[in-house]
């Protein structure tokens, strides 16, 4: 193999390194981006006078219209909000294509949130909306 035949397997190959490094961190930016949490999260499992809502976005972290905080971390999978009164972790899920946050530290009540505009996705997977579609169309027959 020649000097110049060597020179350009090293160079391509060191351009298929860099190309390479650069989508592995083009993809973990898009990982950890903050905007995959922004916007209002809606408590589900809970009765409808006391829901929560969430609000994340770019000035910070409201909850039920009131300004719990101003900063707030995001590592790609779990949102660490810290307040006066304490940590409070959540784990950012997508079970079947849902985004959901669920409380994990307190882990106590249990409290789980989906994002708004997926409610009625929800809500059309559920059990009871499952059987009532059966009901029906055993009814039909």
């Amino acid at each position: 193999m020649s000097t110049a035949s060597k020179y350009i397997l090293f160079t391509m190959l060191t351009a298929i390194l860099v190309v390479a490094i650069i989508g592995a961190y083009l993809a973990y930016l898009d990982y950890v981006d903050h905007t995959r949490v922004h916007g209002e999260w809606i408590e589900i499992g809970a009765p409808s006078y006391s829901t929560d809502i969430l609000v994340i976005n770019a000035k910070g972290v409201y909850k039920n219209s009131r300004l719990i905080t101003n900063q707030f971390k995001f590592d790609g999978s779990h949102v660490y909000i810290g307040t006066g009164a304490g940590n409070t972790v959540y784990k950012l899920t997508e079970s079947f294509g849902l985004p959901q946050l669920h409380r994990t530290v307190p882990a106590t009540p249990n409290k789980k949130f989906i994002k708004k505009g997926y409610e009625k996705e929800l809500q059309d997977n559920s059990k009871p909306a499952r059987f009532e579609t059966l009901r029906k169309a055993i009814q039909e027959k």
